[in-house]
């Protein structure tokens, strides 16, 4: 699975890892030029190239109705928890997908010289089941209400990071840690995140938007009866 992914290298190279990590994510902001479209390599495509487009083409898998909604919230990639509301109607969505299912898929519509120039319309191919889940107003305004207070509370570390490091003049170095990917988009404000969760010792700053994404995987398990990520790379550790 992508998500969360396990990253072992410095955090300049884990943030450039992590467009396979968690979290949508989605839409803006789009890393680097766009993909090469297929074409005269019909069939012969490179891994870069490969590597580029699969990207772009995860970034552009949604639930039903999302662009029409009013908030959105995302995260992960291939297998994705999605929020959004259109003001009446407040849905849980999840879907699951892994990069050996998405790699298949891509390299059959290749192969075949079948695979669209744009990646938007090669996600639009791509079967994806998708399962959603009813949320009251009030439970959506709660979840939406302690996404930003924990938000809030991961960018005000932002300074004091700033101020060490220009003290040591030293890179920091993440070890073993996760890549958690959040994705929220209001058609005003647009946030894309990647929090780094170690749990040995779990980094304060980043606590509370780790354990939101607890509260947000524990409901869906609920409600879905089946595991999210299948894994334990978002549990505190004993």
């Amino acid at each position: 699975m992508w998500s969360p992914m396990r990253s072992c290298t410095t955090s300049k190279a884990v943030a450039t890892a992590a467009l396979f990590a968690l979290i949508p994510l989605s839409t803006a902001p789009q890393y680097g030029t766009a993909p090469p479209k297929p074409g005269s390599q019909c069939g012969r495509q490179s891994g870069d190239l490969t590597y580029s487009y699969k990207i772009a083409v995860v970034e552009q898998l949604e639930p039903p109705n999302w662009k029409r909604s009013l908030v959105r919230i995302s995260i992960g990639t291939a297998t994705k928890l999605d929020l959004w509301t259109d003001g009446h109607t407040f849905k849980l969505w999840t879907s699951k997908k892994t990069l050996k299912e998405i790699d298949e898929f891509l390299l059959n519509l290749d192969k075949s010289c079948r695979l669209p120039a744009e990646p938007g319309d090669a996600a639009a191919l791509l079967p994806v089941k998708w399962e959603s889940a009813d949320l009251t107003s009030a439970q959506f305004a709660q979840i939406h209400q302690d996404f930003l207070h924990a938000l809030s509370q991961y960018v005000a570390s932002a300074q004091e990071r700033f101020d060490l490091m220009m003290q040591k003049k030293i890179q920091i170095v993440l070890l073993d840690a996760t890549v958690l990917r959040i994705f929220y988009d209001n058609s005003y404000e647009q946030i894309q995140v990647d929090v780094f969760h170690d749990p040995d010792p779990e980094p304060k700053e980043h606590k509370p938007l780790v354990e939101w994404i607890r509260s947000i995987e524990k409901m869906a398990e609920d409600r879905f009866h089946h595991p999210i990520w299948g894994s334990k790379a978002l549990k505190p550790k004993k």
